[in-house]
């Protein structure tokens, strides 16, 4: 399960100086962002205003001898903003009206600070959009929090009319974010049946590594890198769904991934629930 960081303005935005301990707060976070990002544990969600707002041409390059922290702050930016990098969601919001969006809230210190209207603006936007894809009260997006990504207390928001907001997070909170992806299945496949034919051909589009024969009895055994080895009865033609459920247990994708990799020889493949909106 992976779901998607906003990042704050604190993170997002270098439009202005900041003091020596603003930015080991910022390095810091940023860190403990691109480690959770080199895991796969989060993700993070752009848009072409939040890439302006993070331009590495921001940076007053002349205060790199005063705070040498700065280069290592702009390397990563650089490599979110401007390289492909895998776990980077852009989606496009220009087609959101103004009439079906408010500005975001702002985290409490930033309110004033640089291109803070651009990014309420912005993250609004990708806030509705959220909304027509997602169910009411659940969340696959959260606000990176600076302060608790830099080892701090969490951060609220500045929303004296309490409006919706993506929730504040930290390390801690992400658990409570649902998964930003879905597996992409044919709608037909979950009434079709796996045959051991399809399995025997097509046994390591679901992560199988090795197959040993039965020894004395019906069962071959069925191993995988990392995981528990699952047991085929091959007196059972096609495989019976209560073994499937086992085999879901093992490898950790749901029935109908293994029936759409196992019946048509492809990879899983999951996509941003984002996708779905077209402006």
């Amino acid at each position: 399960m992976t779901p998607l960081l906003c990042l704050s303005p604190a993170l997002l935005d270098h439009s202005l100086p900041k003091d020596d301990s603003e930015l080991w707060n910022v390095l810091d976070a940023l860190g403990q962002i691109q480690e959770y990002l080199e895991k796969a544990i989060i993700g993070l969600i752009m848009t072409d205003c939040l890439r302006s707002i993070a331009d590495p041409e921001s940076f007053e390059y002349s205060r790199y001898d005063e705070y040498p922290q700065l280069r290592e702050i702009l390397r990563l930016i650089r490599q979110w903003v401007l390289q492909p990098h895998e776990g980077i969601e852009t989606i496009d919001v220009s087609g959101v009206q103004d009439q079906e969006y408010q500005p975001h809230p702002a985290p409490q210190g930033s309110e004033e600070k640089g291109l803070i209207e651009f990014w309420q603006d912005e993250v609004g936007r990708i806030l509705f959009v959220h909304g027509t894809v997602c169910e009411r009260n659940e969340f696959f997006i959260g606000v990176a929090c600076d302060s608790a990504f830099a080892g701090g207390p969490l951060g609220e928001y500045n929303n004296p009319d309490n409006r919706c907001t993506f929730p504040l997070v930290g390390p801690d909170d992400i658990v409570n974010l649902s998964d930003a992806y879905e597996w992409v299945v044919p709608h037909d496949v979950i009434g079709k049946r796996i045959s051991l034919n399809d399995f025997w051909k097509n046994y390591r589009y679901i992560g199988a590594i090795r197959i040993s024969p039965p020894s004395g009895g019906s069962h071959y055994k069925i191993e995988f890198e990392g995981a528990r080895s699952w047991p085929l009865d091959n007196n059972y033609d096609p495989i019976l769904r209560d073994h499937l459920r086992t085999l879901s247990q093992t490898t950790g994708y749901p029935i109908k991934v293994l029936k759409d990799s196992l019946i048509n020889g492809r990879y899983p493949r999951k996509v941003c629930r984002l996708r779905q909106y077209q402006v």
